[in-house]
């Protein structure tokens, strides 16, 4: 079955990891729409960051470009514990809300294994 698309952006690995290091890099989030099962038309896409439950919303990307919003003023939203991401695909009526979570460092170093001690690393 498909994956709908805020689902494949709050469980794409690379999207979470990016969040973890304070990215806002929209490009992942665009892949990972890629391979949802919504139709998708790159030119029309918005992709914004704003405080949780936030009114401002600042673009990283307005109809499938970037705009002139500071990758710094990016960073210091994704930075925050809580930020929400705004995705508008700009072709219907249809929206949902999903929560997510990044990739914290300490679940990785978790879930790595060692590689010294090869019974650590799982199947």
């Amino acid at each position: 079955m498909p994956t709908p698309p805020p689902a494949s952006v709050a469980n794409s690995a690379l999207v979470k990891t990016s969040w973890c290091g304070g990215d806002p890099n929209w490009g992942r989030i665009l892949a990972a729409l890629g391979y949802s099962s919504a139709r998708i038309v790159e030119e029309k896409i918005d992709v914004a960051y704003s405080a949780p439950g936030g009114a401002k919303l600042l673009y990283a990307l307005k109809k499938g470009q970037p705009t002139s919003v500071s990758f710094d003023s990016l960073c210091k939203i994704v930075a925050q514990k809580e930020f929400d991401l705004h995705l508008n695909l700009n072709l219907g009526k249809s929206s949902a809300v999903v929560y997510a979570g990044d990739l914290t460092p300490e679940y990785v170093d978790f879930n790595k294994g060692d590689v010294s001690d090869p019974a650590s690393m799982g199947g």
